[in-house]
């Protein structure tokens, strides 16, 4: 399984009140919605970004297999003892974190079946995404991929 991609850049910006919709410190809507562009642009058109209680979520597929990336700064021991509503840190500041999911929702009977009779491979839908999450990732100049804080 693909842990993510952990990288630092300058053009995502953390708007005061974003984590209203998540959790305090849980930012990165300007990053999911950044990649729910990338992501329109290679084919998922209907992706949408959707705040989480973690962070934020681009929605890519939703058919008998729901894929979608999680996006999201590292709660460092600094960033959480520093936290202030109207304060937030600057996106140049973070180490940002993102990483591809698959999964078959649980109210999709028939995709449940073929997941359990092993006609649909979850872990084919997620390496397909994560790889282009890679690229799309490494054609940003301003990113700058680095290990796993």
């Amino acid at each position: 399984m693909n842990k993510g991609y952990w990288f630092t850049a300058n053009i995502f910006e953390i708007t005061i009140g974003e984590d209203e919709a998540t959790n305090p410190g849980c930012y990165g809507k300007n990053l999911a919605q950044w990649l729910c562009k990338k992501f329109r642009a290679i084919g998922y058109t209907n992706a949408e970004v959707v705040p989480e209680d973690w962070g934020w979520c681009v929605v890519c597929s939703t058919n008998e297999v729901t894929t979608w990336i999680g996006c999201g700064v590292v709660q460092t021991e600094d960033l959480i003892n520093s936290y202030d509503p109207t304060n937030p840190p600057k996106g140049s500041e973070v180490v940002w974190h993102v990483f591809a999911q698959a999964e078959v929702p649980i109210f999709k009977v028939s995709g449940l079946l073929k997941k359990l009779m092993g006609k649909i491979s979850i872990q084919e839908h997620e390496y397909k995404l994560a790889r282009e999450l890679a690229l799309v990732l490494s054609s940003e100049p301003s990113i700058c991929l680095c290990q796993e804080p």
